[in-house]
């Protein structure tokens, strides 16, 4: 008798707590690659990076034309030049065939940190912002549901996306 009471009393806290944690705990979502994509500081960060892309792409193009030009001439000319005259200018080609190498990667890394750099604030923003509505929602957890991220989303979730960009100022 006393097992079937502790019985009883257990199931009743199961379904007392199960019944609590389901009026307290709210889940919302939002796609931040939709919200990313309507922000207007985004706009502004990308068109920055493209500038920097553009710029160091054009240098890299001064400096392969550059190398095409000493090429040829030592293509036209190598019959006509000393053993070490011709050395010299295959080794100047292949110094600069690694200076190129080398700016490539550098202006990798110098795009790479210039994105970060601009996205940095951005991501913050949206972090941030996502807090702030999910406190004033009541919201216990926010997941994304940005393509590939979500595997199921039910009809009756909360899409936090539209309140997000109110708070932002973003219209839609």
């Amino acid at each position: 008798m006393k097992s079937l009471t502790k019985i009883v009393i257990v199931a009743v806290l199961f379904c007392c707590g199960e019944a609590y944690a389901q009026n307290t705990l709210k889940v919302g979502h939002i796609n931040t690659e939709d919200l990313l994509m309507s922000m207007p500081e985004r706009d502004a960060a990308v068109k920055e990076l493209e500038a920097l892309q553009k710029e160091l792409s054009q240098e890299y193009e001064l400096l392969q034309v550059e190398l095409n030009k000493k090429y040829q001439d030592y293509l036209t000319n190598s019959k006509n030049l000393t053993e070490l005259v011709r050395s010299s200018r295959e080794q100047e080609i292949q110094a600069m065939q690694r200076n190129m190498s080398t700016f490539e990667q550098s202006a990798q890394e110098e795009i790479s940190k210039k994105n970060s750099d601009l996205m940095a604030p951005i991501t913050d923003k949206i972090t941030k912002t996502i807090a702030d509505v999910a406190k004033e929602q009541n919201i216990t957890y926010v997941l994304d549901s940005s393509p590939g991220m979500m595997l199921y989303r039910s009809l009756d979730a909360i899409d936090l996306l539209p309140a997000v960009q109110a708070k932002m100022g973003i219209k839609k």
